[in-house]
C-alpha cells in the first residue's frame, strides 16, 4: 500500500498544451485552466517538476497561455 502512495504523491499535474484560453470558453472551462495552472505552479514550487524534459513541456504549456505570473515559478525552478 505504500507503494501506491509513494506512487501518487510523485504524479505531476497534466494540462492541455492546446488550452489557450479563447473569447469563447465557458467559465467552467476557464475555472478548470486557472485550477490547472496552480497545480503547475505548486508542483513547480514544491519541486516536484526536475528535470529538462520536465521544465521544458511546462514551458511549452505556459507559453500557450500567455500569463505572465509564471514567470517566477518557472526561474526559480530553473535556477535552483
Amino acid at each position: 500500500m505504500a507503494f501506491a502512495t509513494a506512487a501518487a504523491a510523485h504524479t505531476r499535474p497534466q494540462i492541455s498544451s492546446s488550452a489557450a484560453p479563447s473569447t469563447t470558453t465557458s467559465r467552467s472551462s476557464e475555472d478548470r485552466l486557472l485550477a490547472q495552472k496552480r497545480a503547475m505552479i505548486a508542483a513547480l514550487n514544491e519541486h516536484r517538476i526536475n528535470t529538462i524534459g520536465e521544465l521544458r513541456r511546462v514551458e511549452r504549456i505556459f507559453a500557450t497561455l500567455g500569463s505572465p505570473d509564471v514567470t517566477q515559478p518557472m526561474t526559480a525552478a530553473c535556477t535552483r
